[in-house]
């Protein structure tokens, strides 16, 4: 295990670090777009009576952060981070309900649960994940693909270390 204590980088390393690291995933995922399905999401989203977000951890800070998104373009949306509150929402959706999932994994149980509440109920799915063959994106009616959270940070570590001793 490296010992992190020694190193001391300057701030500006931790703001290239952040930058390079966005970067990167900013590229690698317009790399991945695909014009044709990301209109056919746009349209949905715009044709629909309602929308909802979903997203668990991370994703559920997503989600939030999408719904003040939609807020700000004039669109309400309600992000829901809470699985149960998911499932339960998702018995009440139709045909005209757009309903955003976030999973970068497109692995998590409730996520999935809730997905095939909501598409049993005939609501748009919109699955935003790294991994399209995953079996959340499978239930969706659009799927587009993502290149987040591949980029490891040692760094991180050693940021959180020196936050944890400061605080002491």
């Amino acid at each position: 295990m490296e010992d992190l204590s020694e190193q001391s980088p300057s701030i500006d390393s931790y703001i290239d670090r952040i930058q390079n690291n966005f970067g990167q995933v900013i590229d690698r995922t317009i790399s991945l777009i695909d014009k044709e399905v990301l209109d056919r999401a746009i349209t949905a989203i715009e044709q629909s009576k309602r929308i909802f977000i979903f997203g668990i951890g991370a994703s559920g800070l997503a989600a939030q952060e999408a719904q003040v998104s939609f807020l700000r373009v004039g669109r309400s949306a309600k992000a829901i981070i809470d699985s149960h509150f998911q499932a339960m929402e998702a018995t009440t959706f139709t045909k005209e309900d757009v309903v955003i999932v976030l999973s970068l994994s497109g692995r998590t149980k409730d996520i999935y649960e809730s997905a095939t509440i909501a598409k049993n109920n005939k609501a748009t799915i919109i699955v935003i994940t790294n991994f399209i063959l995953s079996p959340i994106a499978q239930k969706a009616d659009i799927t587009l693909n993502t290149s987040m959270g591949g980029v490891r940070c040692r760094w991180r570590v050693a940021f959180c270390k020196s936050i944890a001793a400061s605080s002491d």
